[in-house]
Order: C-alpha cells, then structure tokens, then sequence
C-alpha cells in the first residue's frame, strides 16, 4: 500500500504584512517580484489566462493595472471582498517606479514603492485565510533570510556610492572643456 501526502498545503499561502514589509524594503524591491510572479502564475493558474507570469512580474508597471483588475475579478466571483480601486493601483504605481531617478536622497522613496501593493495582498489574504484555514503561516525561510542579507548589503554600498557617483556623472554633464 503506497500513501502519499502531498507537501503542496502544509503551509497557509497568507502573508504577513510584516514579513511583505520587511522583506521588499530590505531586498530593494526584489521581492515584490516574487510576489507579483506568484500572483500571476496562481491568477494564470486559476483562470486558465494566456500570460507569461514572469514577464508580467518584471514589466510590473505595465501590467499592475491588469493584475489588480484579474486579482479583484478572481476575488469576487468568490464572494470576496476587494476594497481597492485596480485604477489607483495603477496610477500610483506607475510612477513610483521611476522615484529612483530622483537625486539623493529623494530616490530613496522608491524603495517605499512596495506600499501600493499591500491592497492586493489583504484582498489575496482573506482569501488564503479562508481556502488554507487550519495551516500553519511558514516560517521565514533560508533564501528569505540570504536575499535580506543580501538587500542590506547592496542598499548600504548603494546609499554611500550614488551621491559621489550622481556628483561625478552631475560635474562631468555640465563641465565646459
């Protein structure tokens, strides 16, 4: 007799506010790419759509409009509440993605970018909480623990080397020879 048990729901798919927060401002942003990959791929999953998730996660800008939307459309016809407006998601994401252009240290609000996403992630929530009820919330893992260690270290080199590079690039734009 073969028994087999599945790994697949050990764990609940709700995700903390906290470890979202922590781990999308201490990677710059690069978790809010898993993020958004596994919520195409499970919307992709779910609603039999024809995207490629991974390039709807990296051309974030140009798709959030649409992932708010699908995600708020998946929600309801559930009988979930989506208390976000899939536009203003839109709109507000957009440019913040283009904060880090700014000079220092205004370039920094960039990394705060993750905070339009914490609607989709609520509305995501209650659904999990209800679908995975009884699971266990996961434990944060060794390749999360790696990739803040990792944020940490390129945030630190980034705040000390853009002002002196910004001053160098600025200097040499407008240097008269």
């Amino acid at each position: 007799m073969n028994i087999e048990i599945s790994n697949k729901n050990q764990y609940s798919r709700f995700i903390p506010i906290w470890k979202f927060v922590i781990l999308s401002f201490a990677t710059c942003g690069f978790y809010q790419l898993i993020w958004l990959y596994r919520t195409w791929k499970f919307l992709r999953d779910e609603n039999k759509l024809k995207v490629s998730p991974l390039a709807r996660a990296v051309f974030a800008p140009l798709y959030i409009w649409s992932l708010a939307n699908n995600l708020q459309k998946f929600l309801h016809a559930r009988c979930y509440s989506c208390n976000y407006s899939a536009i203003l998601i839109g709109i507000a994401y957009i440019p913040s993605q283009f904060l880090g252009i700014l000079p220092t240290p205004c370039w920094l609000l960039s990394s705060l970018n993750f905070l339009i996403l914490i609607p989709l992630l609520n509305a995501l929530n209650n659904y999990w909480e209800s679908e995975d009820f009884g699971l266990p919330l996961k434990p944060i893992q060794l390749w999360q623990i790696l990739l803040i260690a990792l944020g940490i270290l390129i945030s630190t080199w980034l705040s000390f080397t853009l002002p002196i590079l910004q001053k160098m690039l600025f200097a040499s734009f407008f240097s008269i020879h």
